[in-house]
């Protein structure tokens, strides 16, 4: 048994309060069930070195420190400064466009005053950071950051594993890159057949209906599309009992064709609702080869049995994990 901390530059990557499941969630369950014991908490800007000496591995969430999202920024940077070297350390990243996560150092490191500009005096620790001690030591690690190879990153990768996106992953934050996936206790039971009731009254669901592939799915759809999160405010309670009624769901690929992790995957094969997502990289997956004007014609019971064909597919694909104890160079559990 290990004692591992999980912290990161976001509100998802750094806590437990969001009504929408995360990847540090999925990550944290993960290190549970292998009988570890995982603190999940925020940063703090004023977190000492002798903080971290309780824990055999530490795992950092990266995000662009100029995003509005990294709103937990300088305690992360502050972890990261402490731990740079240290073979505790790794870093984890949860969102696509990996890209704009160098793109926003190397903006702080022309203009290093942006770091700590008045449109981030909400952040939390942004007057400890604005000090000018603080303020050098978390400049710097940003330019290490940028410099300096980081340690193992972690990333949520969908059974149809991506070379173009590893390629990405590679090119923009490390070549340390390692893929995993923690969806199987989600999916792992058979969903509920349509004989409970359910008339799939509704439409389809889609995350993202912007963009071309969003509208070429789309176009010749007969049923109603409606976005997944109808108000912003919605939760996964929300979006499961829209989804419980809805002819299928359809989860789009990012601009460049690829598609990123979303643990709305889970979400809707545990309903027993189909998804359609890049054909092209999921085909090689039973029952994640059809197109969403296919699935719209079949009847509740064939739509039921589709997602029962995907489920098990996609279960299959993933129950075997990639073992932390491994990636966070941890010594072994307490089975050991």
């Amino acid at each position: 048994m290990s004692n591992i901390l999980i912290t990161g530059m976001t509100s998802s990557q750094a806590s437990a309060t969001s009504a929408t499941l995360s990847f540090a969630a999925t990550v944290r369950a993960q290190l549970i069930a292998e009988q570890h014991d995982v603190d999940w908490l925020e940063p703090d800007v004023e977190w000492s070195a002798d903080f971290f000496d309780k824990y055999d591995a530490i795992l950092v969430g990266m995000a662009p420190v100029t995003s509005i999202a990294a709103n937990r920024a300088y305690g992360a940077l502050n972890a990261i400064n402490h731990l740079f070297d240290d073979p505790r350390l790794s870093f984890f990243i949860d969102a696509p466009n990996p890209e704009l996560i160098r793109h926003s150092l190397r903006s702080i490191v022309k203009t290093p005053e942006s770091l700590t500009k008045p449109f981030y005096k909400a952040r939390k620790g942004y007057a400890v950071a604005s000090t000018r001690e603080v303020f050098a030591r978390l400049l710097g690690t940003v330019k290490r950051l940028l410099d300096e190879e980081w340690p193992t990153t972690l990333y949520p990768e969908l059974p149809w594993a991506s070379p173009l996106l590893l390629g990405a992953l590679q090119k923009s934050v490390t070549p340390d890159v390692l893929g995993v996936n923690f969806d199987f206790p989600l999916i792992k039971d058979t969903s509920v057949p349509p004989s409970s009731g359910r008339l799939f009254s509704t439409g389809w669901l889609i995350d993202n209906p912007k963009g071309r592939w969003s509208t070429a799915t789309t176009v010749n759809l007969i049923r109603p599309v409606a976005r997944m999160r109808f108000l912003n405010s919605w939760g996964d309670m929300d979006v499961a009992e829209s989804m419980s009624k809805a002819a299928g769901v359809i989860l789009a690929p990012q601009r460049n064709g690829v598609t990123w992790w979303s643990h709305r995957f889970a979400q809707a094969l545990a309903l027993g609702i189909p998804v359609v997502s890049e054909w092209r990289e999921s085909r090689v997956l039973d029952g994640w080869n059809f197109l969403a004007t296919e699935i719209e014609v079949m009847t509740p019971g064939e739509r039921w049995t589709l997602a029962e064909r995907q489920r098990i597919s996609y279960a299959e694909a993933v129950k075997n994990p990639y073992q932390l104890e491994q990636a966070l160079k941890l010594k072994g559990n307490i089975n050991e």
